[in-house]
C-alpha cells in the first residue's frame, strides 16, 4: 500500500506519470488530464494501481506546475514540461535512481 499526497516524493511520482503519459499521448487541457488521470494510476487495468487517489492532490500539483511555468502548452503537442523543467526533472530522477 502507498498513497500519493502533496509532498516532494509524491510530486516526483506525479511528474513521472505526466512525463510518461505526455510522451505517448497528447494532452489538450488540464481538464482532459485530470479526467484521464484515474486510469493512469488509480484505476488502471495494468499491474500497478493504487486503487484510489486524492483528486485535489493531483489538481494542486498540476496547477502548481502550470503557475510556475514548469508545464506549458504547445500548439502542436498540448501540455508538456517546459524544457528547463524537463532538464531539472531528469536530474532529480537520476538522483533518486542512483
Amino acid at each position: 500500500y502507498f498513497a500519493l499526497h502533496e509532498d516532494e516524493l509524491s510530486y516526483l511520482v506525479y511528474d513521472i506519470q505526466f512525463y510518461l503519459y505526455t510522451n505517448k499521448e497528447r494532452v489538450r487541457s488540464t481538464t482532459e488530464y485530470l479526467k484521464i488521470y484515474p486510469s493512469i494510476i488509480a484505476f488502471g487495468n495494468g499491474e500497478f494501481s493504487t486503487g484510489g487517489y486524492g483528486p485535489s492532490f493531483v489538481e494542486n500539483w498540476l496547477k502548481k506546475r502550470i503557475s510556475h511555468n514548469q508545464i506549458s502548452e504547445k500548439p502542436s503537442r498540448g501540455l508538456i514540461f517546459s524544457k528547463d523543467f524537463e532538464n531539472e526533472f531528469m536530474i532529480k530522477l537520476k538522483e533518486y535512481t542512483k
